[in-house]
């Protein structure tokens, strides 16, 4: 019953018919009583899943979003703040990561996410041959001069917000291609056509970028580094059509001295407040556009302290989604196990489908500020799922062979510290 309950706050936060048109319900209310009896059943759940390190980074990271508020001057804010992270991501962080708990249950959810994300392509399509631009579920279409750009509802009403949604959904439909036989995969194709013609209605460069990476990313672990960069000069002319084809570039914020005017304002940001940052939510109250790069509004909002735990987050999600994918963690006496070696073989699909919706999500957000959308947190959730699961397939090995949090660590505060001094540079050289 707890899972149901999971698949039913899904469908309310993603595809969300509570606010179609035909049925205009209050959004608030559907979404948070859908979670509120999730978190019920869960309590009452035996595999909470609390031991991944993903939950206490989650933990400290709300802790913070509240320091960054309250060094602010403001209380209020900082239980306001902290509050609503940890409704929109952190609890579901949780729920997802504690009650997918089985393979079936992640393909269930999977599958889930991918019809949530052709609902919103076909209900882009009706918007973009509908004269007055409304979609099938009674939204609009967002309208740049001559540009259009497909919309959803709820977190993702922003053509880049579904964007990056669509495209990190891409790598579930090809885990799915893998498994089914022959004669249905031109059912995935459909799909994964569908999805690529929604990517493209998006109108979104950064996410057509993180499309592109991700095709990239197949030829490298495929082929290896020489080929992939032979194949990536051979289609940079089909890659230039292509990104002719996207929305030209506004003389408003999105242009490229818009872009290095907010990371300069975010750089400035960090330096007045450089350990608790200006607070979660304020970096539009000093600059007048956000600051497009996840990592800059990080360290602006947060500072060092909630920037460092943010990229620490992504980078044991990432380190350790690898490890599993390359079974990395497997000692020689276990690897022989015909039922424990199916066990790492299943889940190795299924982290390397995951770190390719995890790097779909960086190449994007370097061009978007979603270091708080409710979406990576959903993929965080699974990739923590994948992760308890695995522990309990070899319950006697040590949480060592599957991440180094000293390790992780550094590599973080190195990151971290690099973007910043990267930033002052540019923008010290272009501005």
């Amino acid at each position: 019953m707890a899972f149901i309950s999971l698949l039913v706050y899904a469908v309310a936060m993603l595809i969300r018919p509570h606010e179609w048109g035909v049925l205009l319900n209050d959004e608030s209310s559907i979404v948070r009583d859908s979670l509120l009896v999730c978190m019920v059943f869960f309590a009452l759940h035996r595999n909470k899943n609390f031991k991944v390190p993903q939950f206490s980074l989650m933990v400290l990271f709300v802790g913070a979003i509240f320091m960054s508020v309250l060094a602010a001057g403001w209380l209020g804010g900082a239980v306001e703040q902290s509050e609503l992270f940890t409704r929109v991501a952190f609890v579901p962080f949780v729920l997802i990561s504690g009650l997918v708990d089985s393979l079936k249950r992640h393909q269930v959810l999977s599958v889930l996410i991918i019809l949530a994300a052709l609902i919103m392509v076909y209900n882009g399509y009706v918007q973009s041959i509908d004269p007055d631009g409304i979609g099938l579920v009674g939204n609009p279409i967002h309208r740049e001069g001559t540009n259009t750009r497909i919309t959803y509802l709820g977190f993702l009403a922003d053509p880049n917000d579904l964007g990056m949604y669509l495209v990190m959904t891409l790598p579930l439909i090809f885990y799915f291609k893998q498994l089914s036989p022959v004669f249905f995969r031109f059912l995935h194709w459909g799909a994964i056509f569908a999805m690529l013609y929604g990517i493209y209605l998006t109108n979104s460069r950064g996410t057509l970028l993180a499309t592109l990476s991700l095709i990239f990313l197949w030829f490298w672990r495929k082929y290896g580094t020489t080929k992939s960069i032979f194949i990536g000069l051979a289609g940079s002319p089909v890659l230039l059509f292509v990104m002719s084809n996207f929305r030209e570039i506004s003389p408003e914020d999105e242009s490229a001295q818009g872009r290095l005017d907010a990371w300069y304002a975010g750089y400035q940001m960090f330096m007045g407040s450089p350990l608790f940052g200006i607070g979660q939510g304020g970096f539009t109250e000093y600059n007048r556009l956000t600051a497009h790069n996840s990592l800059v509004l990080a360290f602006a909002e947060l500072g060092l302290v909630g920037c460092i735990l943010w990229v620490t987050l992504l980078t044991i999600t990432a380190l350790t989604l690898l490890n599993i994918a390359d079974r990395k963690y497997l000692p020689q006496e276990l690897a022989g196990d015909p039922k424990l070696s199916v066990v790492a073989m299943q889940e190795s699909r299924v982290a390397i489908t995951l770190l390719y919706s995890l790097a779909a999500y960086v190449v994007s957000g370097f061009f978007l500020s979603r270091t708080y959308i409710p979406v990576l947190y959903l993929f965080l959730g699974l990739s923590a799922a994948c992760l308890g699961r695995v522990q309990r397939a070899y319950p006697k090995l040590p949480a060592s062979c599957f991440y180094d949090l000293k390790f992780t660590l550094k590599v973080s505060v190195g990151i971290t510290v690099g973007a910043i001094v990267s930033i002052w540079l540019l923008v010290r050289v272009l501005i």
